[in-house]
């Protein structure tokens, strides 16, 4: 899913592409964090999110953990 936004955040959407972020169910991980986008706002987040959002599957979801699970390994071992 994508990351949950507070109104004031969701408020500042400015477009009906921003706007598809909140047609996909908020999750634990989204594909912006599997992509290390860390800005909630960023052009890169909403990206991810509308595409997400348009493209929601089992498959995409799966894929999202595998992305989560390496990167986070990944960035582990350059601690």
């Amino acid at each position: 899913g994508n990351r949950p936004l507070r109104s004031t955040e969701a408020q500042t959407l400015a477009n009906d592409f921003e706007r598809l972020w909140l047609a996909a169910p908020a999750g634990l991980v989204s594909l912006a964090d599997a992509h290390g986008c860390v800005d909630i706002l960023s052009d890169e987040t909403i990206a991810h999110s509308s595409y997400y959002a348009v493209n929601a599957s089992r498959r995409l979801d799966c894929w999202i953990i595998v992305l989560t699970v390496f990167s986070s390994k990944t960035r582990r071992n350059a601690v």
